[in-house]
């Protein structure tokens, strides 16, 4: 199953994003804000744990690829920039990412890209 999610995007940029997902046959799903304290996992429906936790308020435009390989992913990134409908925060599921709130996702991007503009990593090996 492929999915995109879309937090905090709206208009004609979450028009664009829905339109090249149904061109590649991608479910695409906007994600209201009263969902951001679940887990990733629940709101892609791979869990039935609805326990919302923690902070969930960010205005940061995201998006997650959820049952993407290398070669859809490439397509998806190249079909976005020509739409040229940019989002700064974007993440691949993981195994680790699927526990997060979105929230959470959110804060450890936002670290990995500070950490990538400083020429650091966002954890200690």
């Amino acid at each position: 199953m492929q999915k995109v999610l879309l937090f905090n995007i709206s208009g004609k940029k979450a028009i664009d994003i829905k339109m090249i997902c149904h061109k590649l046959y991608i479910s695409a799903e906007s994600v209201g804000s009263d969902m951001f304290g679940n887990r990733i996992d629940f709101l892609l429906g791979l869990s039935d744990d609805d326990t919302a936790k923690g902070e969930s308020v960010f205005d940061d435009e995201m998006l997650l690829f959820a049952g993407f390989n290398n070669t859809m992913l490439d397509i998806m990134l190249s079909q976005l920039r020509q739409k040229k409908s940019r989002v700064d925060l974007k993440a691949v599921l993981t195994e680790t990412n699927k526990s997060f709130t979105p929230y959470e996702l959110r804060c450890e991007l936002k670290a990995e890209r500070e950490a990538i503009q400083n020429g650091s990593t966002a954890h200690q090996t």
